[in-house]
């Protein structure tokens, strides 16, 4: 959901051609679409991310991406482990840009009820709103893609 999220953002404030907005799980089923109840919070706020694919997170994306968010601890533990002398300042936890949450992570909806999907559907938003704001303070960031 974050990537679907993140990259609506991005369209909306015009600014796809400054970011690369990507997707992997730390123990992805590859190839899956998101879950179907996942799909279906997204299309009610206008996201469409029944397109999208889990793909393996690899030691290469530390070194692709400026930011690699994660959704909780135990992720982003599995991320610096593989790093392996690779950078992981780079990595974080997604909920670092929602500051008046209440929690840290975003708990994993996956095989919960519809309204577990919106809870983590209305953290991430935050999250990302947050993110893209935070970006948006930074002008080279943003701007000097």
């Amino acid at each position: 959901m974050a990537e679907g999220i993140f990259g609506h953002m991005v369209r909306q404030a015009g600014l796809e051609h400054c970011f690369l907005v990507d997707s992997a799980g730390t123990h992805a089923f590859v190839n899956n679409p998101p879950d179907i109840l996942a799909q279906a919070i997204a299309a009610a706020h206008g996201i469409d991310i029944s397109v999208s694919r889990s793909r393996q997170f690899t030691r290469t994306d530390l070194e692709q991406f400026d930011m690699i968010l994660a959704a909780d601890k135990l992720n982003l533990r599995f991320i610096k482990s593989i790093a392996a002398g690779t950078r992981t300042e780079n990595a974080a936890l997604l909920m670092n840009y929602y500051p008046d949450a209440e929690i840290e992570e975003v708990p994993d909806p996956y095989g919960s009820d519809i309204d577990s999907f919106k809870r983590a559907f209305n953290l991430i938003h935050n999250a990302c709103s947050g993110l893209l704001g935070n970006l948006r303070s930074q002008p080279a960031s943003v701007h000097d893609r």
